[in-house]
């Protein structure tokens, strides 16, 4: 007890390296604070290519661009209007750049519409795109065209739930010839198509019968003499 009546834990280990340490991260700590706070978007986007390494995050410039319409999609052939704003200082030119899935690139120059507004029509889309526009020191994230193929509606086949009062519990087949159906009242018609191409969703049109008069004018004849 005598030999530890005089311990003390500086006398051992000196604490001074680690009050260094601390007050060193303090600092930093506090710095961090104070950039981010004076510079946010600068600090969002250095904090974003740190995580997102290989993704092509735009730059924090005095132009800020935004691509229109984003991700989208486009039935094969059509055309597809690409445009993009501007907003902080003007530009006087705007590329747009597009590459497909083999990574083979193309770029255009979009048409001026008015000080704020770039846009570019792409005549016809046959294969899905990656775009994103570039000017004035920074460029937009990259978004998708993906082509749809046009739905071809190859056969529709019918089948017949006959109501329950005639006692006939198996639905009924309808030849794939037949134009026009005729059934008891109460029955149910299921349809079912068989699709090909990019197909999302189907609609059924009811059409009701109905006459329509024309009114014809009296023609009248001229006799030649």
């Amino acid at each position: 007890a005598d030999r530890l009546a005089d311990y003390r834990v500086h006398k051992v280990a000196d604490p001074t390296p680690l009050r260094k340490v601390t007050l060193a991260a303090g600092l930093t700590l506090l710095l961090a604070v104070v950039l981010a706070w004076q510079y946010p978007e600068r600090i969002s986007t250095a904090a974003l290519r740190l995580l997102k390494p290989r993704e092509a995050i735009p730059p924090v410039t005095s132009v800020r661009l935004r691509a229109y319409p984003g991700d989208t999609s486009v039935l094969f052939g059509e055309p597809l209007r690409l445009w993009s704003t501007v907003e902080g200082e003007t530009l006087e030119t705007l590329t747009l750049r597009l590459w497909n899935d083999q990574g083979e690139y193309s770029t255009y120059s979009m048409q001026r519409e008015g000080d704020r507004q770039f846009a570019y029509t792409l005549s016809s889309v046959n294969t899905s795109y990656q775009y994103q526009m570039v000017g004035g020191g920074t460029w937009t994230v990259p978004h998708r065209i993906t082509v749809m193929h046009r739905p071809i509606l190859e056969t529709v086949s019918a089948t017949i739930q006959l109501p329950e009062y005639l006692k006939i519990p198996e639905p009924l087949t309808v030849s794939e010839l037949t134009r026009q159906l005729s059934v008891p009242t109460g029955s149910q018609i299921v349809l079912s198509a068989a699709v090909s191409g990019d197909v999302t969703e189907g609609e059924i049109h009811l059409f009701k019968a109905g006459k329509q008069v024309i009114e014809q004018n009296e023609i009248q004849e001229t006799v030649w003499k």
